[in-house]
């Protein structure tokens, strides 16, 4: 199965979620994180959960959820240990034209949630179409000492650049070719330190 892979604007707009265990506060972080409004459905969170259940972002229903829940939504995320339940809701889901990821379940699902590293506004996805997600999540761990915090203040410098380029150079070309220039004085990779990561692997 082949996917495309995009970035969701969740921001402001609702996000179902279902389940009740560690995994589903994992799940809210990354949406929260997002800016999205979470409606969180655990009749019985785990201790770990618990604290999403207060949180501004995050509305929890102590109950199932219904096909009615899901209209609106611009995405669910079904976690829950039934999985007959969750095969449920992906019916839900399609008849409401929400998107929907089943935990671990790529065939019931239209998106997958990748392995991610955040940096600020850069954003790097890890997956493997859903066939093998421990080396997702090995390739993660790899690449976070490759990407520190500070990648986050690069991609803030960058933007201001290109918003003075947009300004400053009316010709479309020109101004990559300057932004080009900005960024390799600023490029954290120099050529020694590649090779020297190419010996290393």
């Amino acid at each position: 199965m082949g996917y495309y892979p995009v970035m969701l604007n969740v921001s402001c707009r609702p996000v179902v979620v279902i389940g009740e265990g560690p995994l589903v506060g994992a799940k809210i972080a990354g949406l929260v994180a997002a800016g999205a409004r979470v409606l969180l459905f655990a009749p019985m969170p785990s201790p770990d959960l618990m604290p999403w259940t207060s949180h501004a972002d995050v509305t929890w229903h102590p109950r199932p959820p219904t096909v009615d829940d899901l209209k609106g939504a611009v995405m669910a995320i079904a976690a829950s240990a039934d999985q007959e339940f969750n095969r449920t809701v992906a019916i839900w889901a399609r008849t409401h034209n929400v998107w929907m990821n089943v935990v671990d379940t790529p065939a019931l699902s239209d998106c997958l949630a990748v392995s991610q590293i955040r940096r600020g506004d850069l954003v790097l996805a890890i997956s493997t179409s859903g066939q093998a997600p421990i080396l997702a999540q090995a390739i993660r761990r790899y690449l976070e000492s490759l990407f520190p915090e500070s990648w986050a203040a690069l991609v803030d410098e960058m933007h201001g650049l290109r918003q003075q380029a947009q300004a400053r150079i009316p010709d479309p070309h020109q101004r990559r070719q300057w932004l080009a220039v900005q960024l390799a004085a600023k490029w954290p990779f120099s050529p020694s330190k590649e090779g020297g990561q190419r010996n290393a692997r």
